[in-house]
């Protein structure tokens, strides 16, 4: 399973920059709202897909990028069932910018056309260069530096009051959403959780908004149906009023009313497609994928 925070040593164990081909059609156009300190370039090559990023939600055509910088919320989405996404994303170790162009420098999309189509370039070059290449040529090191070159002129945020305060904010979610992550199948409500972490319902419910882009009880109950969907991607079989209520969701109902809004069909019609499918095993594995 993808974890809400992955661990940046074991990605970067040989090489600083990781490179994921993406190529997704309609409802399989999914990623759910996660962080890690790693620093993430998406570039899309072609169609469209709906990005979520630190509670700003933002549709991406064909020939742009956006930038996730360590430790924002992010998660991504279809526009329309019948949508496709095709694209990349570069991945690059925190430390390799904290070392070459400060601790916690923070990267912004350029407002200046020609400074975005340059730093496209620069991305989809990495999408030439498989991980095997970027690890062993000096090609590949080099394009990471000139890479690097280009953000420093173009990308670098200015520390602004606001960036610092979503910040602190940021920070102050992150335990109560590792803690959901952890107990999501419990018994849980807003007014538990707040008083549990010593803030006013109406709080939470602000820094919900603001720093993951959906309410407390939308960002619950899609960490639930994650678990959900892992469950029957393992059996097939698996009965869903179990799976729903063994993953914390209060009854069918809402279990198929999250599962609807995310995948744009029931469980029951989902499964159908794949029991009529000639490759189910190679459908299944594609229903989550991560960032």
């Amino acid at each position: 399973m993808y974890e809400l925070y992955e661990k940046e040593d074991y990605i970067f164990a040989n090489v600083p920059v990781k490179v994921y081909f993406h190529s997704l059609k309609g409802e399989n156009i999914y990623t759910y709202l996660h962080w890690h300190t790693s620093v993430e370039f998406n570039l899309t090559t072609s169609g469209r897909i709906l990005t979520l990023i630190s509670g700003k939600k933002r549709e991406q055509m064909a020939g742009e990028w956006n930038v996730v910088n360590s430790g924002e919320l992010h998660g991504n989405y279809w526009v329309q069932t019948n949508d496709f996404y095709e694209g990349f994303t570069v991945l690059f170790s925190k430390n390799l910018f904290d070392c070459w162009l400060g601790n916690d420098t923070r990267f912004q999309i350029p407002e200046n056309e020609e400074a975005r189509e340059t730093i496209a370039k620069s991305i989809l070059r990495f999408g030439e260069l498989d991980n095997q290449k970027l690890l062993e040529s000096l090609e590949g090191m080099e394009q990471v530096f000139h890479f690097m070159v280009l953000l420093k002129k173009y990308c670098i945020q200015s520390a602004a009051k606001d960036s610092k305060v979503n910040s602190d904010s940021l920070e102050k979610l992150r335990p109560i959403l590792q803690y959901l992550n952890r107990h999501y199948a419990d018994s849980i409500t807003l007014s538990s959780i707040a008083q549990q972490f010593h803030y006013t319902p109406e709080h939470l419910s602000r820094m919900f908004k603001n720093n993951a882009g959906c309410n407390f009880y939308q960002y619950l109950q899609d960490i639930r149906l994650m678990h959900c969907i892992d469950d029957i991607k393992r059996n097939v079989s698996v009965n869903l009023s179990d799976a729903a209520l063994n993953n914390g969701f209060p009854n069918v109902k809402s279990f198929i009313e999250t599962f609807k809004r995310h995948m744009g069909c029931t469980p029951s019609q989902w499964l159908r497609q794949l029991s009529s499918s000639t490759s189910k095993k190679s459908a299944l594995q594609s229903i989550w994928k991560p960032d």
